[in-house]
């Protein structure tokens, strides 16, 4: 009787050493992140909708400027105001559904860094290009005020804005633990 209760004692111990070695490796497996997370989601969501939710705004847009202003609707450079913001428009809508697809399928770190390079340039160059058609359109000074710094103060909150939001989302993309697991570094950028 007394060499069972040795033997269930190891045993015991054996099963306990079991778990222990299995719960070590779940904490283990638990800090390497699995899926995309909240915010990565959030990035892919903001990618698609923002490009489609421009769409939808532009003719309300449009047609609020022309109900403000008679004879807008006639004008040759509004038209042309009217081309270059649904080509503008359009573009980032089409480059918002690859970013969000590219995301979302390829992992590896050249996709992060393609995204925080649209993240700082997308918006800005095209506000600075619908600025400058603005101002074109209105016979303004145009591009030359825009070189020489001389940007409205709602122009300047606006870029302002885009600003911010580009650098909490580089912040991101470069300092998560998530991220850095789901997108490693390229085999051949080691090379």
């Amino acid at each position: 009787m007394h060499l069972k209760e040795a033997d269930r004692v190891t045993e015991g111990q054996t099963k306990r050493a079991q778990i222990l070695a299995i719960a070590g490796l779940a904490d283990k497996v638990a800090l390497k992140p699995r899926g995309l997370g909240p915010w990565l989601w959030l990035l892919i969501f903001g990618f698609v909708i923002y490009g489609v939710d421009q769409l939808n705004m532009v003719p309300i847009f449009f047609a609020q400027a022309e109900a403000k202003t008679p004879g807008l609707a006639a004008s040759a450079d509004w038209q042309a105001f009217k081309h270059v913001m649904w080509l503008l428009l359009g573009l980032q809508a089409i480059l918002g559904l690859y970013l969000a697809v590219r995301l979302f399928c390829r992992r590896n770190r050249r996709t992060i860094y393609l995204i925080i390079a649209v993240l700082w340039l997308m918006a800005p160059v095209r506000d600075l290009l619908i600025f400058t058609s603005i101002r074109l359109t209105l016979g303004n000074p145009g591009i030359g005020a825009i070189l020489s710094g001389r940007l409205s103060h709602s122009e300047m909150a606006t870029l302002t804005r885009w600003a911010v939001w580009a650098g909490l989302w580089t912040l991101y993309l470069l300092l998560s633990k998530r991220v850095k697991a789901l997108y490693p570094p390229s085999p051949t950028a080691a090379t």
